[in-house]
């Protein structure tokens, strides 16, 4: 779980969103959204509580006065480099089939 105060929720402040999206919550929709669906149904937060994806189920938690939701959380930034650096190694330990991380990496630009 993940504390809700420790979220960027767009709620009546704007919030300045690091991936440059438009963040508009329909307070309406929001509070149609069950406690038990928020609790059932994790978001998608960067490691510094950026909503990636669950903008109203994480307003919605705010109102009802939750203090924690689900929410898939990435463990380190992923760049570049930690893909080169790991591909390289699991290569060398024969883990690897040739091209395969490149390939995902090719498809992601």
């Amino acid at each position: 779980n993940y504390p809700v105060d420790k979220l960027h929720i767009a709620d009546d402040d704007d919030i300045e969103d690091p991936y440059n999206r438009v963040i508009m919550v329909d307070p309406e929709y929001a509070k149609g959204l069950p406690a038990e669906h928020i609790k059932d149904t994790p978001i998608v937060v960067d490691t510094d509580g950026y909503i990636i994806d669950g903008n109203h189920r994480a307003y919605q938690a705010k109102k009802l006065g939750l203090t924690s939701i689900p929410a898939y959380v990435p463990y380190e930034e992923i760049t570049e480099q930690k893909i080169i650096s790991e591909w390289s190694l699991m290569r060398a330990n024969g883990k690897l089939a040739r091209g395969f991380i490149i390939s995902i990496f090719d498809r992601a630009r």
